[in-house]
């Protein structure tokens, strides 16, 4: 249960800096904590299909990566959704 609540609060964090990486840090943060939650899952699915590592340091570097991306492609396809 606490790796799931530390899962949510990184993922929260990571989709603050993934939202001021693009410009929409004027978003609520709310938003951009569900955001980047959303991001985090999409990264570790791109991570598990392409196999990288997930374990010891590396792991630990790849996934924070894989989540800050994961998050940039959620907010641009929201965005996209969004001026449709």
């Amino acid at each position: 249960m606490i790796r799931f609540i530390i899962s949510i609060i990184i993922g929260a964090l990571i989709g603050s800096f993934s939202a001021s990486l693009m410009g929409k840090d004027k978003q609520s943060f709310l938003k951009n904590a569900l955001l980047g939650i959303a991001g985090s899952f999409v990264g570790s699915l791109i991570g598990a299909i392409l196999h990288l590592p997930a374990k010891g340091l590396i792991g630990w570097l790849v996934s924070i990566i894989l989540a800050v991306a994961g998050s940039c492609i959620v907010i641009l396809v929201v965005d996209k959704i969004k001026k449709k």
